[in-house]
């Protein structure tokens, strides 16, 4: 998610509590109207702003739904990196993190309609890969990195895919009603890592 800023150069400040009020209702239209349904019109009558304010700081709908996304993700799910000095251990961690109560049923509800929409609208789909999924990308690729430092797997082990296997082994566990337990996901998570380990 882009930082939210003070804007500079001429002009008045940029009132950066307008942003967080943008995302906020944002995430309220999701839930409530879906993303086709929800229109800046919408979104500035519930941020009582402009058209123009939103516009001067996202170029598109799609943008700001994924800059909105994001933020919250942020609140609910903090960007927290493990070093358990297991790369399992690791990434089960990381999967097992979902939100509680009303934000989980929030979250499955606007992660299903996006990922509907994603399908058809290539703008929504490259600001959802970018705004959303690369920081948890950058988190596993971190604790991949941790692991090959430590000795744990080669340098040389293919590892670019596993984020994306596990950004999908987590969409998973929140769009099952987290059926999944954690032993379930450490026993599937080192399956896939197994195989890297070096040898001794």
């Amino acid at each position: 998610m882009k930082k939210i800023k003070e804007a500079e150069g001429r002009g008045r400040p940029r009132d950066v509590t307008r942003d967080t009020v943008i995302l906020e209702v944002t995430i309220q239209g999701l839930v409530e109207l879906g993303y086709e349904r929800l229109s800046i019109n919408e979104i500035a009558s519930l941020a009582k702003a402009s058209k123009s304010t939103i516009y001067r700081r996202w170029s598109s709908k799609a943008t700001l739904v994924a800059d909105a996304v994001a933020y919250w993700m942020e609140k609910s799910v903090p960007l927290e990196t493990p070093n358990t000095k297991s790369l399992t251990d690791d990434i089960t961690l990381i999967v097992s993190v979902v939100p509680d109560g009303d934000a989980f049923r929030n979250a499955v509800t606007v992660f299903l309609d996006l990922a509907s929409v994603g399908i058809r609208h290539e703008e929504l789909r490259s600001a959802i890969s970018h705004e959303i999924l690369e920081g948890r990308r950058q988190q596993l690729r971190e604790v991949i990195n941790n692991a090959i430092a430590r000795g744990e797997i080669a340098a040389s082990a293919k590892t670019a895919q596993i984020p994306n296997m596990v950004i999908g082994l987590i969409l998973v566990h929140m769009l099952t009603d987290r059926l999944c337990g954690r032993d379930d996901i450490h026993r599937l998570v080192e399956s896939v890592i197994e195989p890297l380990r070096k040898k001794p």
